[in-house]
């Protein structure tokens, strides 16, 4: 699960390192590592240009892993973001930032209080796709707009990787294309996820149609064949019994806010 806004407050979704990594954008990474390169006065080569946000699991560049101290100092005191910490407003680590960014102050003061979306990561245009792509949505896109959106790929934070074999329900457990059982650590990961879930105010999950961890409406018959079936995926199933409201991402045209 990804959350977008950084512990300072900026929003990591307008970082070009981020948007370089979430479109595999080459050009973009080089445009940026010269960028940061001259800011900095530091070497910085195109291959760091990493990051799939401040918060977030996963790829960090190095300044915002190792040496970005308002995030070391976030990670040691244990706040979600520096709206948390009493010394907000007058910290010396983060008022540069504040100084030259009043949203990203709005931001942490809740000025700017937005719903919580959670939303399949594939439908963002994250490469987390079985086959190695995505399922970019523009509808589902507009629809997150201006909302802090939590972005989620059950089958990814099982560690199965991407690309990946497809997999299909079969009498309620998961297997691969192979025939391999994959149940437990998509189970896994899902109970992880609600537990990440559980202090969160989310107002709906917008899920990948047909999915067999977001599917909402349909999932594949698990004859690896193409049939669909009525059914939810195991992810899309969980939310629905823990009472979120859970929309397909072919249904968001009709979606209210």
């Amino acid at each position: 699960m990804k959350q977008m806004l950084a512990y300072c407050g900026l929003d990591c979704e307008k970082c070009d390192a981020y948007l370089a990594t979430l479109h595999d954008d080459q050009a973009l990474r080089e445009k940026t590592a010269k960028a940061w390169a001259a800011l900095n006065h530091a070497p910085i080569p195109p291959e760091h240009i990493h990051c799939q946000g401040c918060r977030a699991e996963g790829i960090k560049t190095v300044f915002c892993e190792h040496l970005c101290e308002i995030r070391q100092c976030a990670l040691k005191k244990g706040v979600e973001t520096c709206g948390d910490c009493p010394d907000l407003e007058n910290c010396p680590t983060v008022g540069t930032i504040l100084e030259n960014n009043p949203e990203a102050l709005r931001n942490l003061k809740g000025q700017e209080k937005r719903t919580k979306v959670l939303v399949s990561a594939c439908l963002l245009g994250e490469n987390c796709k079985y086959n190695g792509g995505n399922n970019y949505n523009a509808a589902v896109a507009a629809f997150v707009q201006g909302k802090e959106v939590l972005s989620v790929c059950p089958e990814m934070m099982a560690g199965m990787g991407c690309p990946r074999l497809p997999i299909e329900i079969v009498d309620g457990v998961q297997f691969d294309r192979d025939g391999r059982n994959v149940d437990a650590p998509v189970q896994k990961a899902v109970a992880q996820i609600l537990e990440q879930l559980r202090p969160e105010e989310i107002a709906c999950a917008v899920l990948q149609s047909r999915s067999p961890t977001c599917g909402v409406n349909q999932i594949y018959d698990g004859s690896f064949t193409g049939r669909l079936i009525s059914g939810s995926g195991v992810f899309a199933q969980c939310l629905k019994d823990a009472g979120y409201r859970v929309i397909d991402a072919e249904d968001i045209s009709n979606a209210s806010e």
